[in-house]
């Protein structure tokens, strides 16, 4: 069983939120997370509050989502319980560069694969 934790970032020039368009290109390759986490700030949420995301969200308040150590401490209580029971798949597309660099320390810390989506290509790296 897979789970997929992404960013979400502010909707900006984007014609869909990076986590669907990942999940989608997952998905072209058979793998199909029965769980799937978030990580945006309110004002992420807002701007894409009409594309109906399902997903568990892991909300950063405040400067939190600028904060590498932040967005670490929000994500790992959730990522230390997934990993118990799922193979975990740490997207680092969106949101901001500090969010990024959280999570990519944090999968080469656990080993766990870590991916970026290029919507222009529609492709995993």
């Amino acid at each position: 069983m897979h789970a997929y934790i992404g960013l979400l970032g502010r909707k900006e020039s984007y014609s869909e939120p990076e986590p669907k368009v990942a999940l989608s290109l997952l998905s072209e390759q058979k793998i199909l997370p029965s769980i799937v986490y978030v990580t945006t700030s309110p004002e992420g949420m807002t701007d894409w509050r009409d594309y109906r995301l399902n997903c568990q969200w892991v909300i950063c308040y405040g400067d939190e989502i600028n904060d590498i150590d932040a967005v670490q401490r929000k994500l790992t209580p959730q990522l230390i319980s997934l990993l118990r029971d799922y193979s975990v798949i740490l997207d680092c597309t969106s949101s901001t560069k500090p969010a990024t660099i959280a999570y990519y320390d944090l999968a080469q810390r656990l080993l766990i694969p870590c991916i970026y989506v290029s919507e222009e290509e529609k492709s995993i790296r």
